[in-house]
């Protein structure tokens, strides 16, 4: 067998393939043979028939089933003569073949990313100190009481954040707010209106309003709405509400004692501040965990500049592209508002994506120099947690996979956790409190905003002064 390669760009070959004719025609002769001891053909006996009969009547399909077996068989053999690293799947083209005559055949295919692997082991990162305080556990209580509060009934004035109740009537210019914008009920006005008194509410001014007033107490509220409003009929528009306290509601929360830990299923108080910082301390070494793994995928990126292949950048783009989509449809943002920013949403998922596929490369050639196995069991467990998930049981699942080709992803995938785990374990831990940490955060995205800035900046530098008035078009 004699094989060439030809490079066509970054991670992309085509691999030549030519097999001399004697081997095709033993590999013939060879599938005659099999095909003559079942053949059923009249006046001959099973395995009895001439070769040169057998031929012509299953010549075209001894021919196929030659095919099928010696291109995939050669291709196999010529990836593993080359050392190549092929990702997913080739594009065959033959080019020759028959009785007689050489098999040649080309196979155009995508291979990992050339790269010398770095240094690995001793990166140093960043990590926030894991100590839970006692303020941060009164804290998190204080939160579970709010869990349990209660609406109760008030006799006094409002106070900032309480709940009330409101009669109303908006008008602008002369008119009822509901003439203005019939559809938008939210501004029109009512009976008995559940408002909350602070800052920000949904009528610019109104909240804040509210708060020092009593039962029964009316006044007018001037109202302005920003140039900005969600609403584009009332944005810029003044206006002004009457009002009246018809109801205020105060949060009531229950006493800190034994029978509120009870209702968490804490035998105690004790119990439950017992419950309350081993969760916060889980919480802190997953977040830190989650820190530090990011630090090192950081560190592998920077550490490495190669071409990516390409089918599988825009697989992984297309993937990014997506989970960016449905994360905009769970946050309310239409398809019309999206559909402007694709452009901006391929850039950012492109990036992304190949920050993701460069990682994965990293840590599976880590995986592969450090001999990093996964253990049929790994496997197993984690086809389980999947099902369990998606509420399925583990046998259909795992044959779903099968069927899909993606057992051997969810065996990848376990394999570069380990890799990753690895590398943490090898990595150099600087400890940091976690003010020093929100101080490096803002730090940050202080630094990132000034990019951002100067960016903009030299873009807008860049584009052509608008025409003076008049100028010739």
């Amino acid at each position: 067998m004699n094989v060439t390669i030809d490079d066509l760009g970054p991670c992309k070959k085509l691999v030549r393939v030519e097999i001399d004719a004697e081997t095709v025609d033993k590999e013939f002769n060879a599938m005659v043979g099999e095909f003559r001891k079942f053949a059923q053909i009249p006046g001959f006996r099973a395995g009895k028939a001439p070769r040169a009969v057998i031929e012509k009547n299953y010549g075209e399909r001894i021919s196929e089933e030659v095919k099928k077996k010696m291109i995939p068989d050669a291709y196999r053999e010529a990836v593993k003569e080359q050392d190549l690293k092929v990702i997913g799947y080739p594009d065959i083209e033959e080019t020759q073949f028959g009785k007689g005559e050489a098999l040649l055949f080309t196979a155009t295919v995508e291979t990992e990313p050339d790269f010398e692997l770095p240094e690995y082991k001793g990166i140093e990162v960043t990590a926030v100190q894991t100590d839970v305080s006692d303020a941060e556990v009164d804290d998190a209580l204080q939160r579970l009481r709010q869990g349990k509060a209660e609406l109760k009934e008030a006799d006094r004035p409002v106070k900032e954040d309480d709940f009330t109740k409101v009669t109303m009537s908006g008008s602008s210019e002369g008119k009822p707010i509901k003439e203005i914008v019939p559809d938008a009920e939210l501004y029109h006005g009512g009976e008995n209106l559940p408002i909350l008194a602070k800052q920000d509410s949904f009528i610019p001014g109104l909240g804040e309003a509210l708060i020092g007033m009593t039962i029964g107490e009316k006044k007018t509220v001037p109202v302005e709405f920003p140039e900005d409003f969600s609403n584009e009929t009332l944005a810029g528009k003044k206006a002004e509400y009457d009002i009246e306290l018809t109801g205020l509601m105060e949060s009531v929360m229950p006493e800190l004692d034994d029978a509120f830990a009870q209702t968490f299923d804490a035998e105690s108080l004790d119990a439950l501040k017992a419950g309350v910082r081993q969760d916060l301390e889980n919480e802190k070494n997953y977040q830190r965990r989650r820190h530090i793994r990011n630090q090192l995928a950081d560190a592998l990126i920077r550490s490495v500049d190669c071409e990516l292949p390409e089918t599988a950048l825009m697989k992984e783009t297309r993937s990014v592209i997506y989970d960016i989509v449905e994360e905009n449809h769970r946050r309310g943002i239409s398809k019309d508002i999206i559909d402007e920013h694709k452009d901006q949403i391929f850039s950012q998922a492109n990036a992304s994506a190949k920050d993701r596929l460069k990682v994965s490369f990293l840590l599976a050639r880590i995986a592969e120099e450090e001999e990093i196995k996964v253990d049929p069991q790994e496997l197993d467990l984690q086809i389980r947690m999947m099902a369990q998930q998606q509420k399925t049981k583990p046998e259909k699942l795992a044959q779903k996979l099968r069927e899909d080709g993606r057992l051997m992803d969810i065996h990848d995938q376990i394999q570069t956790n380990k890799a990753m785990d690895l590398l943490a374990e090898h990595a150099k831990v600087n400890e940091i409190t976690q003010e020093e940490w929100e101080k490096m955060q803002e730090e940050e995205q202080a630094a990132a905003a000034a990019r951002q800035a100067a960016v903009e900046a030299e873009q807008a530098a860049a584009e052509p002064a608008p025409a003076e008035e008049g100028e010739a078009k």
